[in-house]
């Protein structure tokens, strides 16, 4: 059997959020599951050519890792408040790369992404 063509990130973005939304799908059991992925998967990217089986079979490969950053997430969490979800989601990146392991790590490292994106803003807004 041909392969299909190489998944680009653009459909695996659309295929985790899919699955998200498909999660909070409170149609419980009228279709399995996975059907109201790849209508999700199907919905956003209706010209695609992948099937169900393709999209299904993509979704076992990344899935650990999404379930890695999941994890990556909650502990962020214990670290601490946050002033964005952005700011959240970068500790979990950090975490997730093995950048930093403890909170004081974190935050840290959030400070530093913080004075860099304030020298950027500022940067920004002196050439307007």
């Amino acid at each position: 059997m041909p392969r299909g063509t190489v998944w680009n990130e653009e459909e695996d973005v659309v295929l985790c959020k899919a699955y998200l939304k498909a999660s909070k799908d409170s149609r419980a059991e009228q279709k399995s599951y996975f059907v109201r992925v790849y209508e999700e998967f199907k919905q956003v990217l209706p010209n695609t050519t992948r099937s169900m089986p393709a999209v299904e079979q993509r979704w076992k490969k990344i899935r650990s890792k999404t379930q890695k950053f999941s994890d990556c997430v909650e502990k962020a969490k214990t670290f601490g408040t946050y002033d964005s979800e952005d700011d959240l989601h970068h500790v979990a990146l950090l975490l997730y790369n093995g950048d930093v392991h403890t909170p004081d790590q974190a935050r840290a490292a959030l400070n530093d992404e913080l004075t860099v994106r304030g020298q950027f803003e500022c940067l920004a807004a002196y050439r307007t």
